[in-house]
């Protein structure tokens, strides 16, 4: 019950968020994806990515690490690509959340690159 409590509060934020305009806010952006992502609503949090106008390294990395942690390493690369098709810098934590999703996809030599 604890995590459907937590997930309704993570929604009624967000919803709050939109009906006040401060929806387009990046970091309020980016927390709702780690949240969303921390309580398994990994369509939810790709859609608050997806509204973003602006997607920062710390978005591009929230959803790579969402995917990463759900075990979809396939979908964190593409995502990471996507990344460096928009000229977005990344850091040690999108490096760090790659090097991941490499490992559990068997994908050593897509880590080296």
């Amino acid at each position: 019950m604890e995590n459907g409590f937590n997930v309704n509060l993570i929604k009624q934020i967000h919803e709050y968020s939109i009906r006040n305009d401060i929806g387009p806010d990046q970091q309020l952006r980016s927390g709702l994806i780690e949240a969303y992502v921390r309580y398994m609503c990994l369509n939810k949090a790709y859609l608050v990515f997806l509204s973003m106008r602006n997607r920062d390294m710390v978005a591009w990395s929230s959803l790579i690490s969402a995917y990463t942690f759900q075990g979809k390493a396939g979908t964190a690369l593409n995502i990471f690509e996507q990344m460096e098709k928009a000229n977005v810098r990344f850091d040690g934590i999108t490096s760090l959340g790659i090097l991941k999703a490499c490992s559990h996809a068997g994908l050593p030599d897509e880590a080296q690159k």
